[in-house]
């Protein structure tokens, strides 16, 4: 019958999608990852014309098994499997969007640490390299400057 070779090939189709978003590859930097998310994205894009050919499917059983009684059973069977795999296929994209969406998030986390990282590190160095004021206008100077550094350091802290 027309209605299991299609049916066999959409779950065929379905099959090779389903391997690429089972994947774990998150990538190690962040433009990576968020390239990875973006093919990821496009992947799942082509995928969802699976979900037309579905519909059309259906239909055909519908009217296949109502011209053919004695095959509805099997009809149905086949259809409720590929119902199946779909399902399956759209549960390990929403997991892998998940998974590479918290990937790109701890990069952005990681370089945000590394950058509040390389001020503290600057700052200390600044510090430790500023000689004691000599004067009273002097201490004032650096009273002033150091105001101005807690207003951009609050301000980077909320």
């Amino acid at each position: 019958m027309i209605l299991y070779r299609d049916v066999e090939k959409t779950m065929e189709r379905i099959a090779k999608n389903a391997a690429l978003f089972s994947s774990s590859e998150r990538r190690r930097e962040l433009s990576a990852a968020e390239e990875l998310r973006q093919k990821h994205l496009a992947r799942w894009a082509e995928a969802g014309a699976v979900a037309d050919r579905l519909r059309e499917l259906r239909r055909a059983g519908d009217q296949l098994a109502a011209s053919h009684p004695n095959s509805a059973k099997e009809i149905e069977t086949n259809l409720k499997k590929l119902v199946a795999v779909w399902s399956n296929l759209q549960q390990l994209a929403a997991k892998r969007t998940t998974m590479l969406d918290e990937a790109i998030a701890e990069h952005k986390f990681e370089e945000s640490l590394k950058e509040l990282n390389l001020w503290v590190s600057e700052t200390v160095k600044r510090l430790d390299s500023t000689e004691a004021p000599a004067t009273v206008s002097d201490a004032e100077a650096l009273l002033e400057l150091h105001n101005e550094k807690k207003v951009r350091y609050m301000h980077f802290e909320s």
